[in-house]
C-alpha cells in the first residue's frame, strides 16, 4: 500500500469514537432498482456509447431471485464469536420509473410504480423476490434499509426529454436514464436524486413519505437508516429524517449538496453522532469492496484492497463499515459477475473470521445505537 493511500485511510479513520469490541457492518446500495435492461438492444447502446463501461453500465440490473438465493446461501455459511451470521445491509430504492406514463404525458410529469411491483413484471419465477428477501430479513441476515423513492434525478431527467435530447430518448425507449454517466464522472449525474437546485424542502418531504410507505408495504416495518443516492443531501433536509424513523444516515466521508445556481457543495461527514440539525447519526463506510471491478480491470485485488482497509481501521479501534454495492452480486446480464462476487466475498468473510475470531457482525440499526 502506497503513502498516499495510508494517509487517505488515517484521515478516514481516525476520526470519531474508538470501541474496543471488532464490529462488522456489510452496506449494500441500489436493491430493488433498474439500471440496465436485460436485452441485447439496451446492452449494445450502451457499448456504441463507450470505449469503456463502469462495472453499474456493465452488469449492474434488476435483482433476481437467484441473485438473492446466492447471498442468503452464502451468509448463513458464517458465524462470528457469538454465533451470528453476517447481517447485509440492503438499501433499497422503493420505485421504479413507469415509463408507459410518462411517454403519454409528454414528458411533462414524472410517474413511478412500487419495487415489489418491478419484481411481479420482470423475475417471472413461482418464488416471488419479495418472499425471499423476506426470508432472508426473518432468519437476520438481511437487514432492508432506505435509499429513496427512485434513483433518477427526474426533474433534470423530464427537461431532457421534453426538450428533444436525442440521446436521453433514445435511452429511453429502451427503458434507461443512464446516457449522461456515459463517459464522465457519474457523481453528478441523473442518478444524483436530489442533485438540484430547484428541490424544496416540502418535495423532498413529499418523495420521502411515497417512498417509505412503499418500503413499509413491503417489509412490514420502517427503516432506521438512509444513504442518499449518489451522496446528495442538503444539510437542511436532515431535520425531517426523525419524522420518518431515520436514526442514521450512511454515506462515504464526504457529502454533496446543491446551491441555489445548482453548485456542487461538498461537506465532511463524522462517523461519530455528528447532530447537523438534528440527531441523526453520520455512519462513515471506511471499507471499499467492488469485485465486479476485478472482471473490468482483469486484475484480482479487490480482496486484497479491502483487507488493508480493514487491517487499518482495526488497528484504530473503528468499526468496519463496508460498502459493497448490489451491482456485484447480481448475475441478470452475465452470471460469471454474479459468481465472481460471490466467490470474492467469500474469501473476504472467510479472511476476516479466520484473522479476528473475536469480530461481531451487527447491523446498521445496532451499530448506530451505539453512538446514541
Amino acid at each position: 500500500m502506497n503513502l498516499k493511500r495510508i494517509a487517505a485511510l488515517l484521515d478516514l479513520n481516525l476520526r470519531g469514537r474508538a470501541f474496543k469490541e471488532q464490529f462488522v457492518v456489510i452496506q449494500s446500495d441500489d436493491w430493488g432498482s433498474i439500471r440496465v435492461p436485460q436485452n441485447k438492444e439496451a446492452q449494445k447502446i450502451l457499448n456504441n456509447s463507450s470505449k469503456q463501461l463502469s462495472i453499474f453500465q456493465k452488469y449492474d440490473t434488476l435483482d433476481c431471485n437467484e441473485d438473492w438465493r446466492a447471498l442468503l446461501d452464502l451468509l448463513v455459511t458464517f458465524k462470528d464469536s457469538t454465533g451470528k451470521h453476517p447481517v447485509f445491509t440492503s438499501n433499497f430504492v422503493t420505485g421504479n420509473p413507469n415509463f408507459e406514463k410518462i411517454k403519454e404525458h409528454q414528458f411533462t410529469q414524472f410517474f413511478w410504480d412500487p419495487f415489489y411491483s418491478t419484481y411481479e413484471q420482470f423475475n417471472q419465477e413461482k418464488l416471488n423476490t419479495l418472499e425471499i428477501i423476506n426470508q432472508g430479513i426473518f432468519k437476520g441476515i438481511i437487514e432492508p434499509q432506505y435509499h429513496g423513492r427512485q434513483h433518477v434525478n427526474h426533474k433534470k431527467w423530464l427537461k431532457s426529454l421534453s426538450s428533444g435530447n436525442a440521446t436521453a430518448l433514445e435511452f429511453f425507449n429502451h427503458h434507461m436514464w443512464i446516457y449522461d454517466s456515459i463517459n464522465s464522472n457519474g457523481l453528478r449525474s441523473l442518478n444524483a436524486v436530489f442533485d438540484s437546485c430547484e428541490y424544496t424542502k416540502e418535495e423532498v418531504e413529499s418523495e420521502f413519505k411515497d417512498g417509505i410507505c412503499a418500503f413499509k408495504l413491503a417489509f412490514g416495518q420502517l427503516p432506521q437508516s438512509f444513504i442518499p443516492n449518489n451522496y446528495f443531501f442538503n444539510r437542511e433536509w436532515h431535520s425531517l429524517l426523525p419524522n420518518f424513523g431515520i436514526k442514521s444516515v450512511q454515506g462515504m466521508k464526504y457529502g454533496f449538496e446543491t446551491d441555489e445556481l445548482d453548485g456542487m457543495l461538498k461537506y465532511r461527514r463524522f462517523n461519530k453522532n455528528d447532530k447537523q440539525n438534528s440527531s441523526v447519526v453520520q455512519l462513515v463506510r471506511n471499507v471499499v469492496f467492488d469485485p465486479s471491478s476485478d472482471l473490468m480491470t482483469h486484475n484480482n485485488d479487490s480482496v486484497q484492497w479491502a483487507k488493508d482497509q480493514i487491517l487499518m481501521a482495526f488497528a484504530l479501534n473503528k468499526p468496519i463499515i463496508i460498502d459493497t454495492h448490489r451491482v456485484n452480486y447480481v448475475g441478470g446480464i452475465d452470471v460469471n459477475n454474479r459468481n465472481n462476487g460471490i466467490q470474492k466475498l467469500s474469501e473476504l468473510l472467510h479472511w476476516l473470521v479466520k484473522k479476528f475470531p473475536k469480530i461481531r457482525f451487527i447491523s446498521t440499526a445496532e451499530l448506530a445505537n451505539l453512538y446514541t
